[in-house]
């Protein structure tokens, strides 16, 4: 057959066309042989089933007998010998021989028909494809095997034309017989597995040496490194195909230490190199590997996860595929690394097997290298950040392998795994970068005889890297040893490491086992108890939170305190079995409500987690069950909160101990304990499973008549969650019998709301309530203002596209049967979506709670969402889970008396009412005090002076008495989210918050006494803040199995140290403050072997700042004084470092970088006297190197600004002197400061302030001897005020050396909304400088004004605007106008040169030009031009008659021939005292009272709401909620008939008047223009003029010139009449323009068109021109005369020209006859 074929096409079942027959083909041997053939006429194909019963024999071969009873001659009896082949694989043999194909399907029995079918199917393949040699039949369910046989039903198709012998003889059944030994039984073969899938044989054992070695540095910037190396001696067993045993013996781990001079690492052994040889060598491991990719491991169940990760590593080494065809191909297989994509290239071949061998991985596609959290801040800002931080870095293996080319196994391997980080990475290689290299060399290969494999009974697990976590023993030291170096950093005033070091005592902590952890803590609170537990808040890991629960059981915590950290660590998701046994050592150990609710918590998360119930678990269960006792008779509270915790965590408690039920149920049945015991040992079934018998239970409960009503219903309501028909009928009579119409009206109200409910999942109770209803009658509900109800709202919605969405609103409220005061209320909403369950989103029972803000109330309010998430998310992840959303509930009694105490005729808030009264009397406006006063009913005149404060603390007082006094009301209030209950609260806790309330009122009264108290006695205190405000660190695999820890972290240590000490004889204090602040973030990139070793690099980027002072404070009669040294030692403003670290347990050190050009440069200026200000750069100059990365990984960098003292200053100080002085009938306050510098040389600088009282004058002085600065200041209010208006001056004089150097002028001025001014200025009188700047603006209804001006004036120079808006009825005029003026004589005054005679100067200067001799002539300049005038003077006299204007140029030449400058009357331009430009315009527009108007059609123009079809009424449905007693009638409102007009008149006003001028003033150019546009139009024509003027006017005559004109248009029915007109004077020329028109539209129409233009130039040209139409009709006869007349004269040149043309057109007879003359 052809191996392209995929198989045969589908067989047809039965049908007439097909035979089939059975029977017993023989019996060999006595065992059972059944052949069931199948052979379809018109098939292609045969089908053939055999059943196999294998027998086991003691042979060592196996045999095969096949018989046919058509085939007989061909195969006869054969007996084939085959060796190490499976069932599967000698049948396909013999199909081979018939040539078909092989399909394995279904287990049967023969023995019991009752047997159980295993499926068993494999795909049809040709019988010479390569896969079907590995095809094997399952064996069949344990049940069909005894001890002496196996059954194996094998179906064999063949695939044959129809016409062969074997089908047309019908003839293709067959039966195999395999006779197996037990050695080599089908279950001891591998699957999957050949002895061309592997390299390495069975009954063999390999003996490597394996070395593997971490190293992590910065690559091109030094040659240190830290790291690891393991050396291990490897055996490999083979006891049979495929299979294997790893042995790891003679285990050594060294660590690196330094480097020696040619760069190579140092190694000395590792302290716990011994622990970590025994944890190596201790288990074996077993492992089998399937087509020589897939690979499944069987580790013994006590070994370690980080030994099995090393013994990964081991074998992800040595798996190398087998050869291909292709030199190159990528091959997928398991790795350490998960599943790969494997680059395999094959070198060296020699046959088919290649020697050397080389594999290359791109470890980002390899499914499981993805980024493992580890643990981080609870409290960081930012987290999270794993995957974009991940794909930061460049991971890479490459393996060569050298194969023994004869046995086909591994000589030796190496592979190289390389990580870098990339950002500030050169080439790809040079960088942070941490690299594994891993080696294995063959030395021995003997044999074994061991057969013995055993892997069934172990786990299996994959090749896979599995996290751990990386805790280090032995390394408490180190940790105590790090935060005792942070507490001495104040005092060695190294506060800079702070934030590194928090950084890496909290990494610490991380890496220590609870026990460690557990006896270090006493040692670090001793040591510092802030850093302490600011560091556990923020490690994250399970030994941090027991450390933080060990603290609180000290019985040094506040108790309120305790049970916040206790109810957090609760919520926190992920719970563990150890964090579950340290919160039940809380509970133990405090018994309340936040250690009992947060451990049921962590139990109901663990176990929705995990499935499994621990021991831990299972302690918690004894643990509360033993609370309880055999009745729950003890202690009422304890005994209640037991119960609300065991169902918060019921489907636990009921699967870790199930004879809780038992218990719960004798809780209900003892009346001797309280009510609310019995109420909650029922509800505390709510998560547990309600069997029948629960229900039974439950359900005598409810029947019981005389118990109380609230435990009825509870029972009731329990049951009716899913009760069985029995169980509604039993309710049901139960209501025909009650008395209690309390119950009655609640279980009515309750069963008639499950009818009415539309809420998803219900319908099926709704159906047995209606069955169960018939034939009965359901009571009625009574009032609900007296009776007990339950209250529902539901909704169903459906949503295209889901699954349909219903909501319901649920509310109880059960009476008290001797009062009408609510007893119990509950209020909770439902939803059903998206195809889950019914969910409870709000239920509530009112619950108070109570907190205190504690170090942790950032950290547990993150937790607290984080678990509500965590509820959300689990109820998406479980459709079958009924969420409990959100629910409020609340009962209780016995409120009178307190109600009496709060609101009673003296109770507490009425009494405080009434002194807040009188408090506020007086202190508001007349008409609100009395209007509080009638509103509270209380008078005015029993007003009495007294404390407001101290009246409501006793208040107070008199409230907590009164209530402790009298019997104290029960009541609880609980709350439930998302199927969780979160806790509950008693009415008793507002004794203990009213208490506390009170003891912090008096607190702070006494806290200054305090303060003082401290102060005198001394305080010296360090204020720190360790927050770590941005935690990412996560785990990649690696290939030795090791973790890759990278992590990115920012660490924050604001604070400072602070110290005080008071002397109260003397007045003197001492006084230190020293802030700081650093912030640091730390990149870490390393390797972490949990429990042995860890190294890694670090980039360290800092940033710091400090700041402080030390005073000695003195106070005297009206002075004060601050005494304050100069500093000892440099204070650094900022500082900004990065620096590299090899991180290893042991120790931490910098890395030194190898580039010698380390550029440093200092720089120091004068600050303040003794003060330096000095800038520090260091950094290492790496441009010309070729191989070293990007900056900062260069090496240490820093730069620093810091303040360093010169030691010629000793002491600052500083003081302040007040003084109350009188001047006349002045008061006058004087405030002077005074700082001093003492030292080699005194300075000093002195402030001072005079304020005048009277006149409202203050003044300021500031005086520094020492640079000469004497500058003061004077401000003083003026009020202008007068009747109406409002106006004040504000000047602020600014002096130096007692002259005004800055004058400030500020006024205002308003009067309402009608006029207000806003004017400043500023004036600089030594500059002779100054600037105005005036806003005015007057409004009222029918006119409005606005102004704004400014103007500014500098040494006589001057430049102004102003802008002026005008509004009013009429019209809207616009008003702007600028200047500039310089003055030019105050300017020239200032220059040497004197331009007043600069004319005389000018002609001086041209004659002594013009009478300098030529050279090697004696002809001046002035003769030579004289000359060459008088030739072309002659020359014109030739040409005069010719040319025009030669005379003139002649009569020119003539004057210019004797060059005398006074006699060519050359304008003279004189410079002027002051040079201005002035600007100003205006905008008017007059506004047009007349206007037309537009008429806009409308739709239905016309037409009446009859026509258009508009109904007559409109009525409202009805309004009806019974649920809530709301009914709303239909109401009906008449709409009356109207009519839609034609149109909509819109009027549009007409254009009015328009005027625009402009003018421009200067002293050498005038320049104005005006335009009109005038609206004339009337009733009898529209009529538009406008008119337009310009004029310019220069010292220049040229430049002068005057345009002006006008335009005209009117239009009325008779005709239309335009004209136009304009004058234009120049010196040059002179030109009129004019154009008018006229047209008739009369009995004979007439039209007229004249146009004219003349012009004169002062040069001689004259020019006229002049057109004339006229066109008339008479009695079709058209008749047009146009004449044209044209002059030109241009010195003795005359031209004239006319043209006249008249033309007739007759329009009946088509007849024209034209008349032209031209002239």
């Amino acid at each position: 057959m052809s191996p392209e074929k995929s198989g045969p096409e589908q067989l047809p079942r039965g049908g007439r066309s097909s035979r089939k027959f059975s029977g017993i083909i023989g019996n060999t041997l006595g065992f059972l042989r059944y052949v069931d053939v199948e052979v379809p006429r018109q098939s292609r194909h045969c089908r053939c089933k055999c059943s196999v019963i294998l027998g086991l024999c003691s042979t060592a071969q196996h045999y095969m007998l096949c018989q046919n009873s058509y085939l007989d001659k061909q195969l006869g009896k054969q007996r084939i010998p085959e060796t190490e082949l499976s069932l599967a694989r000698i049948c396909v043999a013999r199909a081979a021989e018939l040539g078909g194909d092989l399909e394995l399907s279904n287990c049967g029995s023969v023995l019991r028909q009752s047997q159980p079918r295993a499926e068993l199917r494999a795909p049809l393949l040709p019988i010479n494809h390569p896969a079907s040699k590995s095809l094997k039949p399952n064996r069949c369910s344990s049940s069909s095997r005894n001890e002496n046989y196996n059954l194996v039903n094998i179906e064999i198709k063949v695939q044959s034309p129809p016409d062969s012998h074997i089908c047309r003889r019908h003839s293709c059944g067959f039966t195999c017989f395999v006779f197996v030994s037990e050695e080599e039984s089908p279950e001891n073969a591998n699957p999957g597995c050949s002895k061309d899938a592997t390299r390495f044989k069975p009954l063999r054992k390999y003996v490597y040496s394996y070395e593997a070695e971490t190293s992590s540095g910065v690559t091109g910037t030094a040659d240190s490194r830290s790291g690891s190396k393991i050396t291990c001696k490897v055996e490999l067993e083979v006891p049979q195909l495929c299979r294997f045993i790893l042995r790891t013996m003679h285990c050594s781990l060294r660590e690196t230490f330094g480097v020696d001079t040619e760069g190579r690492a140092i190694l000395k052994k590792s302290k716990n190199s011994e622990d970590f040889a025994s944890a190596m060598s201790k288990n074996e491991l077993k492992f089998s590997i399937q087509d020589g990719t897939k690979v499944k491991l069987y580790p013994e169940k006590d070994e370690a996860l980080n030994v099995l990760n090393l013994k990964r590593g081991i074998i992800s080494a040595l798996l190398v595929p087998t050869e291909t065809v292709e030199n190159i191909k990528t091959i997928p297989m398991d790795t350490v690394y998960g599943k790969c994509d494997s680059e395999v290239e094959f070198k060296s071949r020699k046959g088919s097997v290649a020697e050397d061998i080389s594999i290359t991985r791109y470890l980002k596609g390899c499914d499981n290298f993805s980024p493992i959290r580890d643990h981080i801040s609870p409290i960081a800002i930012v987290k999270g950040l794993n995957t974009p931080l991940s794909a930061l870095l460049k991971s890479t293996q490459f393996c060569h392998y050298n194969i023994d080319a004869k046995k086909r196994h591994i000589r030796d391997a190496v592979c190289s795994e390389k990580h870098l980080f990339l950002p500030s990475s050169y080439k790809n290689r040079y960088g942070v970068m941490t690299e594994v290299n891993q080696t294995l060399k063959l030395e021995d290969t003997p044999k074994i005889t061991n057969k013995n494999f055993d892997g069934d009974a172990l786990e299996e697990k994959g090749l896979a890297l599995e996290s751990t976590d990386a805790n280090l023993p032995r390394q408490g030291d180190a940790v105590l040893k790090t935060l005792q170096e942070m507490q001495k950093l104040t005092a060695s005033q190294e506060n800079q490491q702070r934030a590194r070091l928090f950084y890496r005592f909290v990494s610490g902590l991380r890496s220590l086992h609870n026990s460690t952890l557990g006896s270090l803590v006493p040692k670090m609170m001793e040591t510092s108890s802030s850093i302490t537990v600011q560091a556990l808040a923020q490690c994250g890991t399970p030994e941090c939170y027991s450390a933080i629960l060990q603290i609180l059981r000290t019985g040094n915590v506040n108790p309120l305190m305790a049970d916040l950290v206790t109810y957090t660590l609760g919520l926190l998701p992920s719970p563990t079995p150890q964090r579950i046994r340290e919160i039940l050592n809380m509970a133990q150990y405090q018994p309340s409500r936040a250690s009992f609710y947060g451990l049921s918590h962590s139990v109901t998360k663990f176990y929705n987690e995990k499935k499994i119930v621990t021991e831990e678990i299972a302690d918690v269960a004894d643990f509360m069950v033993s609370l309880l006792g055999t009745d729950c008779s003890g202690e009422d509270e304890l005994t209640y909160l037991t119960l609300r915790a065991i169902g918060n965590m019921g489907a636990v408690m009921e699967k870790a101990k199930p004879s809780v039920k038992a218990s719960l149920k004798t809780c209900i049945r003892n009346e001797a304990a309280s009510l609310s015991v019995q109420k909650a040992a029922i509800q505390a079934f709510r998560k547990m499973t309600v069997t029948e018998e629960d229900r039974s239970s439950l359900l005598k409960a409810f029947q019981e008549l005389d118990a109380p009503t609230d435990k009825r219903l509870a029972s009731y309501l329990l049951v009716m969650k899913n009760p069985s028909p029995s169980d509604l009928a039993k309710i049901l009579r139960v209501l025909t019998k009650e008395k209690s119409e309390q119950v009655k009206s609640f279980v009515a109200s309750h069963i008639a709301n499950i009818l009415d409910s539309e809420e998803l999942g219900v319908e099926d109770l709704k159906s047995r309530v209606e069955e169960a209803l018939k034939g009965n009658q359901l009571p009625t509900a009574k009032d609900f203002r007296k009776f007990s109800q339950n209250y529902q709202i539901s909704k169903s919605v459906s949503v295209p596209g889901i699954d349909t969405i219903s909501a319901k609103v649920e509310g109880n409220v059960i009476f008290d049967p001797n009062s009408y005061i609510p007893k119990e209320t509950m209020l909770k909403t439902t939803l059903h979506a998206y195809g889950f369950d019914s969910s409870d989103v709000f239920e509530e029972k009112s619950k108070d709670h109570y907190k205190e803000t504690l170090i942790w109330s950032h950290w547990a309010l993150e937790q607290a969402i984080h678990y509500v998430m965590s509820l959300a998310t689990d109820w998406m992840d479980d459709p079958d889970k009924v969420i409990k959303g959100l629910r409020l509930g609340l009962d209780g009694k016995g409120f009178e008396p307190t109600l009496e105490a709060l609101f009673g005729e003296n109770g507490f808030f009425p009494d405080t009412a009434t002194k807040a009264l009188y408090w506020v009397d007086g202190k508001v406006p007349e008409k609100v005090s009395k209007a509080l006063f009638d509103y509270f009913g209380y008078s005015q005149d029993g007003k009495k002076d007294q404390d407001i404060v101290k009246g409501i603390i006793l208040n107070l007082e008199k409230l907590i008495k009164e209530l402790g006094s009298k019997e104290a009301p029960e009541g609880r209030a609980y709350l439930r989210i998302l199927g969780e209950e979160l806790g509950y609260m008693k009415l008793n806790d507002f004794k203990l918050l009213g208490s506390l309330i009170l003891k912090s009122v008096k607190t702070l009264q006494t806290v200054p006494e305090m303060i003082a108290q401290a102060i005198s006695k001394g305080v010296d205190r360090d204020l720190f803040v360790h927050y770590i405000f941005m935690d990412n660190e996560f785990e990649l695999p690696t290939g030795a199995g090791l973790q890759l820890k990278f992590a990115l972290s920012g660490i924050a240590t604001p604070g400072a140290r602070v110290a005080a000490k008071l002397h109260q004889k003397s007045m003197q204090a001492d006084l230190i403050a020293k802030p700081s602040v650093a912030v640091e973030f730390v990149t870490h990139l390393g390797i972490n072997m949990p429990e042995f070793a860890g190294s890694g690099v670090e980039m360290n980027s800092n940033i710091f700042h400090e700041s402080g002072i030390e005073a000695h404070v003195s106070v005297k009669a009206g002075q004060l004084k601050f005494s304050i040294p100069a500093p000892k030692s440099p204070v650094k403003l900022l500082s900004i470092s990065n620096t590299l670290h090899l991180v290893s347990p042991a120790k931490t050190e910098e890395i030194p970088t190898l580039i010698e050009n380390q550029e440093t440069s200092t720089s120091c200026k004068p600050f303040i006297p003794g003060l330096n200000f000095c800038t520090k750069v260091l950094y290492p100059n790496s441009t010309d190197a070729e191989a070293v990365p990007y900056f900062p990984l260069t090496g240490e960098s820093r730069f620093e600004v810091e303040l360093v003292s010169t030691g010629k200053v000793k002491e600052y100080s500083a003081s302040a002197n007040y003084e109350l002085q009188r001047e006349g009938n002045d008061q006058i306050d004087t405030l002077k400061f005074a700082v001093q510098a003492e030292g080699v040389n005194k300075h000093e600088a002195m402030l001072a302030f005079r304020y005048n009282r009277g006149k409202k004058i203050l003044t300021s002085d500031v005086q520094i001897p020492d640079i000469g600065v004497d500058f003061g200041t004077n401000f003083r209010i003026t009020d202008e005020s007068m009747s109406g208006k409002k106006a004040y001056t504000f000047v602020l004089d600014v002096n130096n050396k007692k002259i005004t150097e800055v004058t400030l002028t500020g006024q205002i001025r308003y009067a309402g909304v009608e006029e207000a001014m806003l004017r400043g200025t500023i004036s600089f009188p030594r500059l002779e400088t100054e600037l105005r700047s005036e806003a005015l603006v007057n409004y009222s209804p029918n006119k409005a004004y606005l102004q704004i001006s400014s103007a500014a004036t500098i040494y006589g120079n001057s430049i102004s605007k102003r802008v002026l808006l005008r509004y009013d009825a009429e019209k809207i005029e616009l008003e702007w106008n600028s200047g500039a003026s310089a003055a030019v004589k105050k300017l020239c005054s200032a220059f040497p040169v004197d331009f007043s005679d600069y004319s005389k100067t000018l002609e001086k200067h041209t004659n002594e030009l013009l009478d300098q001799k030529v050279s090697h002539t004696d002809m001046t300049l002035r003769h030579i031009m004289s000359q060459f005038i008088v030739a072309t003077n002659t020359w014109l006299q030739k040409t005069s008659k010719d040319v025009p204007y030669a005379q003139t140029l002649q009569d020119k030449l003539s004057v210019l021939q004797e060059l005398n400058i006074q006699k060519l009357n050359l304008p003279v331009i004189t410079i002027p005292e002051e040079l201005f430009l002035k600007s100003e315009g205006r905008v008017r527009y007059n506004l047009n009272k007349n206007s037309f108007v537009i008429d806009i059609p409308l739709p239905f123009a016309g037409k009446s709401s009859d026509e258009i079809w508009m109904p007559k009424t409109v009525k409202t449905p009805p309004l009806i909620v019974e649920s809530m007693g709301i009914s709303v009638p239909s109401q009906e409102y008449r709409i009356p008939s109207f009519t839609v007009p034609e149109s909509y008149p819109f009027r549009v006003p007409l254009l009015g008047r328009l005027e625009v001028s402009a003018n421009v003033f200067s002293n050498y150019y005038n320049w104005t223009a005006a335009y009109t546009v005038t609206n004339s139009t009337t009733e009898r024509a529209t009529s538009v003029k406008a008119t337009y003027n310009t004029n310019a006017d220069a010292v220049f005559e040229l430049l002068s010139y005057s345009v002006q004109g006008s335009g005209e248009a009117s239009y009325n029915r008779n005709g239309f009449i335009c004209a136009y007109e304009n004058h234009l004077k120049h010196r040059i020329l002179t030109s009129v323009f004019k154009l008018s028109g006229r047209k008739s539209y009369g009995p004979i129409p007439l039209t007229n068109y004249t146009l004219s233009l003349t012009a004169s130039s002062t040069l001689g040209p004259q020019l006229s021109f002049s057109s004339d139409f006229v066109s008339e009709k008479i009695n079709n006869m058209n008749t047009n005369n146009v004449k044209i007349e044209g002059q030109l004269e241009v010195a003795s040149v005359f031209a004239r020209s006319i043209y006249t043309l008249s033309t007739t057109y007759n329009e009946k007879r088509r007849y024209q006859s034209d008349i032209w003359q031209i002239q």
